[in-house]
């Protein structure tokens, strides 16, 4: 579902002071103008300010996240605060920046959206294929193995009471067709590791579900890595990714209005 044949908007919702920001993932060729599926632009039709910042594909991950953290840092100063919603690298980076001491006390919440604390299998095949034409991903791809997200996850220290909720993606539906042959293929190589086959065609569940140490569940989508940030194809008649994240942001301006009472 893209922007152009989405639903009707919602009347009357319940705005945020504080803007939205978007921290994308590890962006694709498929993804690199619009990663986020018209999301944002759909919140921002229903009034709410929304931010998407943008980090290097490729490059070391201290680069992506101190770009990430100024793009952060120049909103929330101007505002006061801002509420971040992270996808897949983007919740790492998030991990990050949240221990800042010059951001963390303006992040008012965070929703990471399938985060891979346990890393992807891809990412440890990909860092053996580093020599061929991956190698510019090769920052990246070292940051989802699981030993460089489990170093990231193992630095976190709560330094704010700031929610964080986590996304979990998990397929009830058909995957999209870019991701079939790796849900396919993951699903049958956790098989082979004696591990719960579950996954989204990137990231295990289990290694989504290690971010609940450290947040509550939001909710759990059902489908894949992809249609988890509104990219389809979508079954007719199912909650779409868009009004998943519209409930979320009324929920967010909520908990503002009664934090402020």
């Amino acid at each position: 579902m893209t922007l152009k044949n989405s639903m009707d908007l919602r009347p009357n919702c319940l705005l945020t002071r504080y803007p939205i920001v978007f921290l994308h993932g590890l962006k694709t060729l498929l993804s690199f103008r619009n990663y986020w599926n018209g999301i944002p632009e759909y919140l921002s039709r229903h009034g709410y300010m929304v931010h998407e910042c943008k980090a290097p594909w490729r490059g070391p991950h201290h680069a992506r996240v101190e770009m990430f953290k100024d793009q952060i840092l120049k909103i929330a100063q101007a505002h006061d605060g801002v509420h971040l919603i992270a996808h897949s690298l983007g919740a790492l980076d998030t991990l990050v920046i949240m221990n800042l001491d010059d951001v963390s006390s303006l992040i008012k919440s965070a929703l990471l959206v399938s985060p891979p604390f346990q890393g992807s299998p891809w990412a440890d095949l990909g860092m053996r294929l580093t020599k061929l034409p991956l190698k510019p991903f090769k920052h990246s791809t070292e940051t989802l193995t699981q030993s460089g997200a489990e170093s990231i996850v193992k630095t976190w220290k709560k330094k704010t009471e700031s929610p964080i909720r986590i996304v979990l993606s998990n397929p009830k539906f058909p995957v999209s067709p870019l991701l079939k042959t790796q849900h396919m293929a993951m699903s049958r190589w956790l098989k082979w590791k004696n591990l719960p086959p579950q996954n989204d065609g990137l990231v295990p569940l289990i290694s989504q579900q290690k971010a609940l140490q450290i947040g509550k569940l939001a909710w759990e989508f059902p489908g894949d890595h992809e249609q988890v940030i509104g990219a389809g194809p979508w079954p007719k008649g199912q909650r779409t990714a868009h009004e998943y994240f519209l409930d979320y942001s009324i929920l967010l301006a909520e908990e503002e209005l009664g934090s402020s009472k």
